[in-house]
C-alpha cells in the first residue's frame, strides 16, 4: 500500500536478476519505468524486466494498493 504522496523509493532502482510484475488492486500510481512515465489505475498490470530502473508514486489523495511478484524471488 502506498499512501498519498508516497513512493516506492527515493529514486528509481532495478532488480538485477528478477523480473517484476505489478498489478494495481486499488487507486492509482504513477510509474517511472526506464525512460517512460505511465499512470496506472485499478486493474492495470505491468511487467518490468530485470535490471530496468523503476519507481512508483501515489500522486492521488487516497491509498493505492498494488500486488507485486518477482521472478526469480527478489526478497
Amino acid at each position: 500500500t502506498l499512501g498519498p504522496g508516497k513512493s516506492s523509493g527515493s529514486k528509481p532502482e532495478g532488480h538485477k536478476k528478477s523480473d517484476q510484475v505489478l498489478l494495481v488492486l486499488d487507486g492509482e500510481v504513477e510509474g517511472e519505468i526506464g525512460h517512460d512515465t505511465i499512470t496506472m489505475r485499478k486493474g492495470d498490470v505491468v511487467i518490468i524486466p530485470a535490471g530496468t530502473k523503476h519507481k512508483f508514486t501515489n500522486r492521488s489523495s487516497v491509498d493505492a494498493v498494488t500486488f507485486n511478484t518477482y521472478s526469480p524471488p527478489e526478497y
